[in-house]
């Protein structure tokens, strides 16, 4: 993902899996599998790095979206595996992950959500009450995962998921939805009437 900054730059998120060049901060690997940091890169307007981070832990993380907010600093949102470093709460197999960031991008807070299976989020977006709406994809059918849609056999598969955060990343409320094939979310936006419209897409199991 990239975005158009005030200041005339961009920020982008993806992953990294470099240990030098222009990376910095990577997380050491908890085990020896190969490991990925999420990657955020501010730039000028002629695309000069002016500071970039790793963020994660010690297992494999991805960066999926981020967004600039009201005070100059950015919200993030993607999926982690990671359970320290700079990842707290982890709930199981894979958690949707929210960080929000100052201007130069230290840390003020981050959040896990999800369940014993598999969560993440896609999109992330501010919205005009001071909070966030995400969207992504959850497996799971307990922890903060409520209304999971079974596949034909009733075998739990994934949903796409909407999760509304207040301004701190305290969960508002989540809904999930789909059907008995796995939906995942793409992209949400918010209405003038104060609701949502979201996109994503089905696919077989």
């Amino acid at each position: 993902s990239v975005r158009a900054t005030s200041d005339g730059g961009y920020i982008l998120i993806g992953t990294v899996r470099s240990r030098d060049g222009e990376v910095t901060g990577f997380h050491t690997p908890t085990d020896s599998f190969v490991q990925s940091d999420i990657w955020v890169v501010k730039t000028n307007d002629t695309g000069t790095i002016e500071w970039s981070k790793a963020l994660g832990g010690g297992r494999s993380d991805y960066g999926y979206s981020v967004e600039q907010t009201s005070d100059g600093g950015y919200i993030v949102a993607g999926e982690v595996n990671s359970d320290n470093e700079d990842v707290s709460g982890f709930h199981g197999l894979g958690d949707g992950w929210v960080v929000k960031l100052t201007a130069t991008g230290s840390i003020i807070w981050q959040k896990c959500f999800g369940g014993s299976y598999e969560e993440g989020f896609n999109y992330i977006k501010p919205t005009t009450d001071g909070g966030y709406i995400a969207t992504g994809y959850a497996g799971s059918s307990d922890g903060e995962v409520t209304g999971l849609h079974l596949d034909t056999t009733g075998h739990e598969t994934y949903d796409i998921w909407v999760v509304k955060m207040d301004d701190t990343g305290g969960l508002t409320w989540q809904k999930t939805l789909g059907g008995s094939e796995a939906e995942y979310g793409q992209c949400i936006q918010q209405t003038s009437d104060g609701g949502y419209v979201g996109a994503g897409f089905t696919s077989p199991n």
